[in-house]
């Protein structure tokens, strides 16, 4: 999302939206010692199709931000 990093709990996006939480809980990793998919810093969850702007919306019909 063009650079921008966003510090979101998984739990706003799995508890209402069923394809966020197929989606994030897909990627949690199996036996491995590496973090999961969006849980940090250094291992972000890419949007790659999603604007800002309209990750911004997205976040206010959530009531997160």
């Amino acid at each position: 999302m063009q650079d921008t990093l966003y510090k979101i709990e998984k739990r706003h996006f799995t508890y209402s939206s069923q394809y966020f939480y197929d989606m994030l809980e897909g990627l949690e990793p199996k036996g491995s010692d590496s973090p999961p998919i969006g849980s940090s810093e250094e291992n972000p969850l890419t949007l790659e199709e999603v604007t800002t702007k309209d990750f911004d919306i997205f976040l206010k019909h959530l009531k997160v931000r």
